[in-house]
């Protein structure tokens, strides 16, 4: 050994000895200090432990929690046919529920402001209001048709059947049980009553018995 100090890194374990050799014949007094540096690993407190002599291993980690595993391999024998095998199943499952709960969280949500919208209430002022099965909420410019050749007649019939159209533009057009309490979205008629819209608007033919418009939403009317 030319220099007076040498280091000498140790990869594998074993058993290591050392020797010094006095090449000089004469005797010679030295003095060895010896630094030993090794990382070693304490399994008392490990809370699995799975030996691998009769076969294969298998621990179980929990997720999401961080663990550790330390590997050893035995000291004598053929470590060329030891391998570690690591498996995401259950970190996969898990993430597929995670995902699965939050789409049927956001579906529900959804699903409730949909049917918040579609059942919103529309409150109308208190008065006499006469509604006819072709006349909408918000309507343009009415224009009065008269039929006939004398509007002396018709005069006199209007004025004996006012009351009974008064009576029969309040029903529904479908069950002439119930009162028109509902109109229709975009059209804006109101033909019915809201159990009569309800059954039109879950039917196939979403259609508005007075214009036949497709119908988007009902709205109910309520007056106090």
């Amino acid at each position: 050994m030319e220099s007076k100090e040498a280091e000498y890194k140790i990869e594998e374990d074993d058993k290591y000895y050392l020797s010094l050799v006095n090449t000089n014949p004469k005797s010679i007094l030295v003095r060895v200090a010896v630094n030993v540096t090794s990382k070693l690993y304490d399994l008392s407190k490990a809370r699995n432990m799975c030996s691998a002599i009769k076969g294969s291993c298998r621990l179980t980690i929990l997720f999401p929690k961080t663990q550790y595993v330390v590997v050893a391999t035995p000291d004598t024998g053929d470590i060329r046919g030891w391998y570690i095998e690591l498996s995401f199943v259950a970190r996969v499952i898990t993430y597929i529920a995670i995902l699965g709960f939050i789409i049927v969280i956001i579906f529900l949500i959804l699903k409730y402001l949909g049917a918040c919208s579609e059942n919103t209430v529309v409150e109308m002022a208190a008065g006499p209001i006469q509604i006819s099965e072709t006349q909408p909420i918000l309507p343009e410019k009415s224009i009065r048709y008269t039929y006939g050749t004398n509007d002396e007649d018709n005069d006199e019939d209007g004025s004996s059947s006012s009351s009974e159209d008064l009576y029969d533009a309040k029903l529904c057009v479908i069950c002439y049980d119930e009162q028109r309490n509902c109109f229709f979205v975009p059209c804006g008629h109101c033909a019915t009553c809201f159990d009569c819209a309800q059954r039109i608007i879950e039917g196939e033919g979403k259609m508005c018995p007075i214009c036949r418009r497709l119908i988007h939403r009902v709205r109910k009317l309520f007056t106090p």
